[in-house]
């Protein structure tokens, strides 16, 4: 009866670290997302620039 209860326990103490394992693989990949997501908004914030630089340039 004793090893039921302690195999009982081991899957569960195996089921929580999976559990836990996924959601941090979840945040990493929920992190990197966001890191390209800003990575792309400011190369498009240096482009800008550079065509407000460029049409500066024309004016002049």
């Amino acid at each position: 009866m004793m090893m039921k209860m302690i195999e009982m326990r081991m899957m569960m103490k195996m089921i929580e670290m999976r559990m836990i394992m996924n959601i941090i693989e979840m945040t990493m990949v929920m992190k990197m997302i966001e890191m390209t997501i800003v990575v792309k908004i400011i190369e498009m914030m240096m482009v800008m620039k550079m065509i407000g630089m460029r049409k500066k340039m024309m004016m002049i």
